[in-house]
């Protein structure tokens, strides 16, 4: 986290809306962020944080760079660049809380999709490039810990042939070590 914080995160005074802008060109992904803590107990997260993303993407992908505040002007080239190199097939519009998620936030981020949609038609023709959102609220985030924390159950049985490993057993159970590629799972 340390490392995509120290090279992802612009948050700050004049930053067009834009928390975070991740790249990762292994995953030929990037994305485009807005975040917010709440204090207080309250039924929703405020939609119009997910709307500020309509401000992030127009300002990183259509302004005249020398426009640009100094916070955002580097990741915007970073995002043009790779957009151009054609190092991106995914753009994700990202919006954090922790708050329970609900429609009128998914009502925002998919029009800040279709606003990023129209502006890469515009921008860069030729470029396919998949438009996403996605809303990290309580919901989501109680999803991605109990993945985390639920053991992976084997149901069927996986027949290796030629395989060297070890035994274990317990009281009441007996395992066999081994390793095998993961392609077979």
């Amino acid at each position: 986290i340390d490392e995509v914080a120290s090279t992802s995160l612009v948050d700050g005074s004049d930053d067009k809306k834009t928390d975070l802008l991740y790249i990762n060109t292994d995953l030929n992904e990037a994305v485009i962020a807005q975040g917010f803590f709440s204090q207080k107990d309250r039924d929703e997260a405020p939609a119009n944080k997910a709307s500020d993303l309509n401000t992030s993407v127009s300002w990183l992908l259509t302004r005249d760079i020398d426009d640009l505040p100094d916070r955002i002007k580097s990741a915007a080239i970073e995002l043009r660049n790779v957009i151009a190199d054609n190092k991106i097939k995914r753009i994700t519009l990202w919006y954090s809380h922790n708050l329970p998620e609900s429609q009128n936030v998914r009502n925002e981020l998919l029009s800040a999709q279709s606003t990023l949609s129209s502006i890469l038609s515009d921008h860069y023709p030729e470029k396919e490039i998949e438009t996403h959102y996605l809303e990290v609220g309580l919901e989501t985030i109680e999803d991605w810990y109990l993945g985390l924390t639920i053991p992976i159950m084997m149901t069927e049985t996986i027949t290796l042939e030629n395989c060297f490993g070890f035994n274990s057993t317990g009281d009441t159970w007996v395992s066999f070590t081994t390793s095998f590629p993961a392609t077979m799972l």
